[in-house]
C-alpha cells in the first residue's frame, strides 16, 4: 500500500503521469484512481494500458507470477513493457511497443 515518503506518497513517485491509463494490483488501485484511468489487473478484457503498477508482495494472485514481465507478455501479446521503477516489491512497467512499432 502506498506510504508517506518525505511528504510525498509512494504512488506519486511511481513516474506515472496524471491522466495515463494504468492497470494495477488491488493495493495500488484506489490511490492511482485519483489521477489516472485505472483498471484492475485481475479483469480480462481491459484496454492495453500505458503503465502497469504491480505490487509483488500483495498481488492478490493465489500463485503470483515469478516472471512478471513474462506474465505481462502473455496477458498482452505483441505488446512490450519495460521496468521503469522498482522499490520494495512495487514495480512500474511502461509500454514501449506494440508488434507494429513504438506507441
Amino acid at each position: 500500500m502506498p506510504e508517506e515518503q518525505g511528504g510525498r506518497q509512494l504512488w506519486e513517485t511511481l513516474r506515472v503521469p496524471a491522466g495515463a491509463t494504468v492497470e494495477s494490483t488491488l493495493t495500488m488501485l484506489a490511490p492511482l484512481a485519483t489521477r489516472h484511468t485505472t483498471f484492475w489487473i485481475g479483469t480480462s478484457g481491459n484496454p492495453v494500458p500505458r503503465d502497469i503498477v504491480y505490487d509483488a508482495g500483495n498481488s492478490g494472485y493465489a500463485h503470483p507470477p515469478a516472471d512478471i514481465l513474462g506474465f505481462l507478455g502473455q496477458r498482452y501479446r505483441g505488446v512490450m513493457y519495460q521496468t521503469i521503477f522498482e522499490a520494495g516489491g512495487v514495480y512500474v512497467f511502461r509500454r514501449t511497443a506494440h508488434a507494429g512499432g513504438l506507441h
